[in-house]
């Protein structure tokens, strides 16, 4: 569909609806320049041109709008940026997924490393049943919170996910095939 956009100038020039947009983002025309559609009368200020439409409003760099979307109608910008959106939580959730696990490994290694040295105290004061008691014990108590502090990041990452995955689910901006590109089923 085409447009005509009357700018400061006083000349009018004809644009597409997308072109509107990323020259009043660019701040080539403002919200105060006059817009009609082909085979329309009235001319209309940008900004109630926009509103009119029910789309998104795409005000000039630097300042704040709320963003409307008519039912079945998404931009692709408002896609991407749901993407990337839900793309970068879901590193976030797989960091935090792995940290776990990784605190989990170290614990267990602390632990078992503790173990072979009060082993090896005991060998050398020949055979001291105490040292290895006293290695075996610390080494338990070293492993066990790094493995339950390991356990418990590893499922908020998990739950984290888990509710990621709810939200990419109910999402109107995505259709399925980027709801299973986004949360790694494809």
């Amino acid at each position: 569909m085409k447009y005509f956009v009357k700018l400061p100038d006083g000349l009018a020039y004809d644009y597409k609806l997308d072109d509107i947009r990323s020259d009043l983002r660019a701040g080539k025309i403002t919200e105060n320049c006059t817009v009609r559609q082909d085979g329309q009368k009235e001319w209309v200020t940008v900004r109630q041109f926009f509103e009119n439409l029910g789309k998104l409003s795409p005000i000039a760099p630097g300042t704040v709008s709320s963003t409307v979307i008519a039912p079945g109608t998404v931009s692709s910008t408002v896609t991407d940026r749901a993407i990337n959106r839900y793309w970068d939580a879901y590193l976030v959730a797989r960091a935090t997924t792995t940290i776990g696990s990784v605190v989990k490994t170290v614990g267990i290694l602390f632990g078992i490393l503790i173990v072979l040295i009060g082993l090896l105290m005991g060998a050398d004061s020949r055979g001291n049943p105490m040292l290895i008691v006293a290695g075996l014990l610390l080494g338990v108590l070293v492993a066990i919170p790094f493995c339950v502090l390991g356990i418990l990041v590893s499922a908020n990452g998990q739950i984290l996910k888990a509710n990621l995955d709810g939200a990419v689910h109910s999402s109107p901006f995505l259709d399925d095939q980027q709801k299973a590109s986004v949360m790694s089923l494809q």
